[in-house]
């Protein structure tokens, strides 16, 4: 045990340089029997319980150290007999005026210490230098710790002195919150040149209390002034808050039974002790409130406020075992590793007399926390033994309690006990008269029971940000960003780092001063950062521990954007993101009516997540999107980025440097009426015919490409286009088979566009072709472009619909000549495999202008236009054309058409 002991001072005296000063002398006598006056720095101790003769007094002149104790008187028969003969630098002593008698162990102490005494000082540098504060007095504020004033060196306390007689318990964070410790002044001045490092400059909190030099020796349950009186006990509770009514002889400690009765508040506005029992034995299911460890730790940090010291949850034999394990050790370990504080371990020992020296044997070294016995006896009623054994006479009683009380007092780790006089048997006050056993409890002298080489300093624990998520605005294009930092402003510094578009590593964006912790879940921070590029970005904040170069980081958050390019008759751009979260994408000019958005397929990089196209919101300036999981699927998380190109269109019919387009919603006059209609030109399971607004040329099929605008997010909307003539096209929707719900109509856009090489403003080519029977089943199958294309963009789905199951398109790779398209077939079907192909109409879109010349893979006997059009090199159809450079589009008999610059 004295290496134990040792190795608790070295840890002491790491963690802060705390100047004790040196302990008063002692001079001892057992009877002043003539003046004395105390000029030194000394404990005076007197002895009998006959303390002065006629002629003696004492003068405590020394008002910094100097005390009066008395052995073996308590302290209201001081009060009451004694304090005449005690003066305070001459003049005659008055408690609560002058001075202060208090408990002390088995007697009294005598502080010199008037009303107006302020035990606290706080200075702003380390050993006492600096601005200095000491207008500190017993406050609270409703219960709870004080916030300190910028007037009272809030967050720039770095050394203190506290007075023998008090605690103060610090706090990092207002009102009480965060990191906290109990600094206890009990047998000296305590003097903290230097403040721990995790607290130093840090301090927002505090509250001062009384200390009360209590011994052992309690009574549980019960608050009668009689039972007390009688017993010598120096603490006791009963199953509510208490008061001060019983000091100065016997401390009343509150109470806090359960979650939350007697509230926190409650139980912190008692001024007459500062400690609290907390939880009374919480896994006993037959108590009245039988509580999880979850509902505790959820209150805990609110009892913590208070700054009383905090007893743990009382043992219950049934969760508690003899070895240190169980319930009490379990919540202990869960505080610890929070860095909260709990400095007492409260246990019910209803036990065989042998069993109470693995209090110090094992519970000490298991849960490093001073020990109360709030409830005990020997042995239980409902175990029959101990006081209930077979043959147990009240001798033997009497004999075998006052060995578990040895066993008590000498057990240092031992704090407190209170005896439990509730049973049948083994009493010690009963009829308002001591029985044999309360007589030896009475005249024990337990001895003092604190001990400060046993106090548990509260763990410095850092954690990571929680809570970190973001929202972006549309209107700024902005990212805003908030998340909670339980360590509040224990570190050193808090920032926001920032993954761009196309980056793998992240780059500090902002550097934060620490907050104080002003609730449960820490200090609340936000950080604003405008997004000026397409793509993914990706946010975290970070802590740095005071001292320590590593940051611990939140969970990342990802906002995916994009911006377009183009007019305002064709803007195109990519989705990328991480997540299935909504992405936005804002046109870079608003289109004057709301345009048409077509999807391109999704890449492939998730491959166990099939995704699906959702357009949720389209408007003239944006539009919101994401990617779609099956509902069915067994994987519904994205562990990588995928994308999707995008196109918006203006609605209505025109030309992209010769090659024809219609955009549109579908409406109900479009829909064949051989066909499923709808009266709002709706679509769902069933085929419908859609009639083109403007039919193309007889030999021009165009290719059509599909998107759904909807709200709703019940289940991924999936569709097959088939039957495409220049007159319009067939379409049904589809989902997964295994959904039952109800199939909900639902609006359908699309874009249908002629075959063949165009153009575009600001030097971008667009190309349509149609690939035969070229995708299918759920393998990748490669559609060859036929052309040469610098960074393409692409467009596509299957044109026929001879695979009847619901299947989505993604692409696996992308090539300037080519792209790899694999189908998933709906896996809620019977199969999922297929061999059926499907026709495959795409769209890409590139940079570079229309080539001048175009060579055909066929001879000109082979393939010869059937039709000749030009067009301005901006893309404007010339009836007429005169001298000049324009584009020149061939199209052929087979609905195909090429287009290249040429000068007439």
């Amino acid at each position: 045990m004295k290496r134990l002991l040792a190795l608790l001072l070295m840890t002491l005296t790491m963690l802060v340089a705390t100047n004790t000063l040196a302990a008063n002398s002692t001079q001892t006598v057992g009877q002043v029997t003539d003046a004395v006056s105390l000029t030194t720095d000394v404990d005076f101790i007197i002895t009998g319980t006959e303390p002065f003769a006629t002629a003696g007094s004492v003068d405590i002149v020394n008002t910094e150290h100097a005390v009066v104790i008395f052995k073996s008187i308590k302290p209201s028969i001081v009060i009451k007999s004694f304090l005449g003969n005690v003066y305070i630098n001459g003049e005659k002593a008055v408690n609560d005026v002058n001075c202060q008698v208090k408990m002390y162990a088995h007697g009294a102490i005598v502080f010199p210490y008037g009303k107006d005494f302020k035990p606290l000082t706080v200075y702003s540098e380390p050993d006492f230098k600096g601005e200095s504060v000491n207008n500190f007095g017993l406050e609270h504020s409703g219960g709870f710790m004080n916030t300190l004033t910028e007037a009272k060196l809030n967050n720039r306390i770095r050394s203190f002195k506290l007075k023998r007689g008090y605690m103060v318990t610090f706090a990092l964070g207002t009102g009480g919150w965060g990191y906290s410790r109990c600094f206890i002044a009990d047998k000296e001045d305590l003097e903290v040149s230097t403040m721990p490092a995790n607290m130093d400059s840090r301090i927002s909190s505090y509250r001062l209390f009384k200390w009360q030099n209590a011994q052992k020796k309690g009574l549980a349950s019960n608050t009668s002034a009689g039972a007390n009186s009688a017993l010598n006990s120096s603490w006791c509770y009963d199953w509510a808050e208490g008061n001060a009514s019983l000091l100065p002889d016997t401390e009343w400690v509150p109470n806090h039974i359960y979650e939350d009765y007697p509230s926190a508040a409650i139980c912190g506005s008692v001024t007459g002790s500062c400690h609290m029992k907390n939880n009374n034995e919480p896994r006993n299911t037959s108590d009245d409130h039988p509580q999880d460890l979850a509902t505790i730790l959820n209150n805990w940090q609110n009892l913590m406020r208070t700054g009383m010291r905090l007893c743990s949850p009382s043992s219950w034999d049934g969760s508690d075992y003899w070895n240190g394990t169980g319930f009490i050790k379990t919540f202990l370990d869960s505080v610890d590793t929070r860095g909260w504080r709990c400095d007492i371990v409260d246990a019910h020992c209803y036990w065989n007399s042998s069993n109470f020296a693995n209090l110090q044997n094992y519970w000490w070294p298991s849960m490093k926390r001073p020990i109360w016995i709030s409830e005990w006896i020997w042995g239980s009623s409902w175990g029959n033994n101990g006081c209930w054994g077979s043959g147990v006479t009240d001798s033997s009683i009497l004999s075998t309690t006052k060995s578990i009380l040895n066993t008590l007092n000498t057990a240092e780790s031992v704090e407190r006990y209170a005896y439990w006089n509730s049973e049948s048997k083994g009493h010690i006050y009963e009829k308002g008269a001591l029985t044999a056993l309360g007589e030896y409890y009475a005249k024990m002298e337990s001895g003092l029971g604190y001990r400060e080489e046993l106090q548990k300093i509260p763990n410095v624990v850092y954690v990571a940000p929680t809570g970190f998520t973001g929202t972006y605005s549309k209107d700024k294009r902005s990212y805003s960003m908030k998340w909670n930092d339980d360590n509040g402003d224990m570190c050193d510094s808090v920032v926001v780092e920032r993954m761009m578009p196309g980056e793998t590593q992240f780059t500090r964006i902002a550097t934060l001063k620490p907050k104080d912790k002003t609730n449960k879940n820490g200090a609340s921070y936000t950080y604003v950062d405008s997004l000026t590029v397409s793509g993914v970005y990706t946010y975290r904040a970070g802590t740095y521990p005071i001292g320590q170069k590593n940051a611990r980081y939140s969970s990342p958050a990802t906002v995916s954007v994009s911006y377009t390019e183009g007019d305002n008759t064709f803007q195109y751009g990519t989705v990328s993101t991480t997540n299935t979260e909504y992405v936005f994408s804002f046109f870079g000019t608003p289109f004057e009516e709301i345009p048409v958005v077509i999807l391109g397929p999704v890449s492939y990089n998730n491959t166990s997540v099939p995704l699906c196209h959702h357009l949720h919101t389209l408007k003239k300036d944006y539009f919101q999107y994401r990617f779609f999981p099956w509902t069915l699927s067994s994987n519904q998380t994205m562990s990588k980025e995928d994308c999707a190109s995008f196109a918006a269109i203006a609605r209505g019919n025109g030309n992209f440097g010769g090659l024809r387009y219609e955009a549109s919603q579908i409406e109900a006059a479009q829909m064949d009426e051989n066909f499923f209609t709808n009266s709002y030109g709706k679509l769902k399971g069933d085929t419908a015919f859609i009639h083109f607004n403007q039919p193309f040329e007889p030999s021009d099929t165009p290719v059509v490409f599909v998107n759904v605008l909807t709200a709703r997010e019940a289940y991924p909307l999936m569709w097959k286009v088939f039957d495409v003539t220049p007159e319009g096209f067939k379409i049904y929707l589809q989902r997964e088979k295994g959904i039952t719900s109800v199939f909900i109509t639902e609006n359908v856009n699309y874009l249908a566009i002629q075959r063949g090489t165009g153009c575009l403003p600001g030097n971008k080519r667009i190309d349509v072709g149609l690939a035969r029977e070229a995708v299918g089943g759920i393998v990748a199958r490669t559609v060859e472009f036929g052309d040469t294309f610098e960074n393409p963009m692409i467009w596509g789905e299957p044109q026929t619909a001879k695979e009847s199951k619901a299947a989505i398109t993604r692409y696996v790779k992308l090539t300037p000549s080519s792209v790899s398209i694999r189908r998933s077939i709906d896996t809620s079907e019977s199969s999922t495999t297929s061999s059926v192909r499907e026709d495959f109409g795409w769209m890409v879109l590139s940079d570079g202008e229309v080539p001048e010349s175009v060579p055909s893979p066929l001879s000109q006997e082979e393939k010869r236009p059937v039709r000749i059009e030009y067009y301005s090199i901006d893309g404007k159809l010339v009836r007429q054309p005169q001298s000049g450079l324009f584009i020149q589009r061939n199209i052929y008999a087979d609905g195909t058409s090429k287009a290249f610059k040429k000068r007439l």
